[in-house]
């Protein structure tokens, strides 16, 4: 303990210092008020060491007043945590079209497969048009995007591809978004595809998708679910080396078509009575 049998006050701080590090109980304003108190408590015969006896009284004490201190976060954390899930379920609730902001946005997802469906955004973000805030977060999101109406364009009026080679390509992004435990986001934009009667396919896009979200969740699980007979067996190949679906790999749909109008445009082409329909603001 120190030199000459005690600590020095830089030694009695380190410790502070480096408990502080571990469990973050105090702020860099508290730092050295409690510092100089404990200096005073755990030195109380004003000498310039720490001497053994004192210093284990005075550490006692301080292991007691940190571990209340993570026990009051760790049951403010835990309040917060049930404070949370009892506003989701009341703001997530029902099966009309939900409101959420875009910062609230994952909890709404979240609460959507949990419910089974397939999350179908009506993005109302960027009310002049053009890119949207949504279409920003998901390009910087990581998510694997497929944009559906620049896929129909692509095959339907340029005739760049044919349908086949479309859907080669987003199988191979659908195959990265299950192997990586990302979200293929389908990005309807301000367009109808034909989803169901051209650009889906069981081997490569499957309708299963859009229309059972519990099924894309039994297969998730990091390898302890198998594929076989499922949706999944059908998509992957032995070169894509996909042993199982990662556990995070989710399904989303946007549409830019407005409130008034996107049931009416999509109702043809998408099982919108097996989707949860969620209008996406940056108003709230």
């Amino acid at each position: 303990m120190g030199g000459m049998g005690g600590l020095k006050k830089g030694e009695l701080a380190q410790i502070i210092k480096d408990a502080n590090e571990a469990y973050g109980f105090l702020s860099d304003a508290e730092f050295p008020a409690f510092i100089k108190q404990a200096w005073a408590d755990a030195q109380p015969d004003d000498e310039n060491l720490v001497r053994p006896e004192p210093f284990r009284t005075w550490h006692a004490s301080f292991v007691d007043y940190f571990e209340q201190v993570k026990a009051k976060d760790a049951a403010e954390a835990a309040a917060a945590a049930e404070a949370k899930a009892k506003n989701a379920a009341v703001a997530f609730g029902g099966d009309g079209l939900w409101h959420v902001d875009l910062k609230g946005l994952q909890d709404a997802l979240t609460a959507a497969w949990a419910k089974g469906k397939t999350p179908l955004l009506v993005d109302a973000t960027n009310d002049q048009g053009g890119f949207s805030a949504l279409e920003t977060y998901y390009s910087y999101s990581g998510h694997q995007l497929l944009e559906l109406k620049k896929m129909v364009v692509e095959v339907n009026m340029k005739k760049e591809k044919t349908v086949e080679e479309a859907l080669d390509e987003a199988r191979a992004k659908l195959v990265l978004s299950m192997k990586r435990g990302l979200n293929l986001v389908m990005l309807l934009s301000n367009s109808a595809p034909p989803l169901k009667s051209k650009f889906t396919s069981p081997t490569q896009l499957p309708y299963t998708l859009l229309e059972d979200n519990a099924a894309v969740a039994k297969v998730s699980g990091d390898g302890a679910v198998p594929m076989d007979g499922t949706w999944a067996a059908k998509v992957v190949t032995d070169k894509d080396q996909v042993v199982f679906v990662h556990k995070d790999f989710q399904v989303v749909a946007v549409t830019k078509f407005g409130e008034e109008d996107y049931a009416q445009f999509l109702a043809a082409e998408l099982p919108l009575d097996k989707m949860q329909h969620i209008k996406v603001t940056t108003q709230s």
